[in-house]
């Protein structure tokens, strides 16, 4: 158990002469509920049908380099029609990777789509787009294959697909 010293009190006792201290302590041990989520807690099996799949909100910022702070939610293509952007871009080498911050949860995505959902990025409202290296649970191979085949239908159902091909010249070493 892990105590965190808020503050300590000291009084005086004028009709015994005698001083006393509280001390407020808190409790900060590590919550086994709270622990940190991984891939297999930030996506929740997809339901068995042919119209279910995610999307990414990206929330907004008035600054260009502040974190990037996404939510992930699982909804129908059917229902979704005409209501968001297919993000289209070269994953790129693996390494390095950039951090965002999915559902308050620190999650590595290649540069090239970090570059590309900071450029998406609206200063003033969230953003919905679809970007496969995020919205498919890349480390569940069923779930993967499920969605490949219906990226047609994904893509189709966009109210218009962006395509990041990345900056026009190499981006400096941040």
């Amino acid at each position: 158990s892990l105590l965190l010293l808020l503050s300590s009190i000291s009084r005086y006792d004028h009709a015994n002469t005698t001083m006393s201290t509280d001390v407020i302590a808190v409790d900060v041990s590590p919550n086994p509920a709270e622990a940190p989520k991984t891939a297999s807690t930030l996506y929740l099996p997809l339901p068995h049908d042919s119209d279910s799949f995610r999307l990414l909100r990206v929330l907004p910022s008035l600054r260009f380099s502040s974190p990037l702070r996404c939510e992930l939610y699982t909804t129908s293509i059917s229902r979704e029609e005409d209501q968001y952007i297919a993000g289209s871009y070269v994953w790129g080498p693996p390494e390095p990777t950039e951090t965002i911050l999915l559902d308050g949860t620190p999650f590595q995505v290649r540069k090239n789509l970090f570059c590309f959902l900071r450029v998406f990025r609206s200063r003033y409202r969230s953003q919905i787009i679809w970007a496969d290296a995020v919205c498919i649970n890349q480390d569940d191979f069923q779930e993967r294959g499920h969605q490949v085949q219906e990226m047609k239908r994904i893509y189709s159902g966009a109210k218009c697909v962006y395509c990041w091909l990345g900056y026009d010249k190499p981006l400096p070493h941040t």
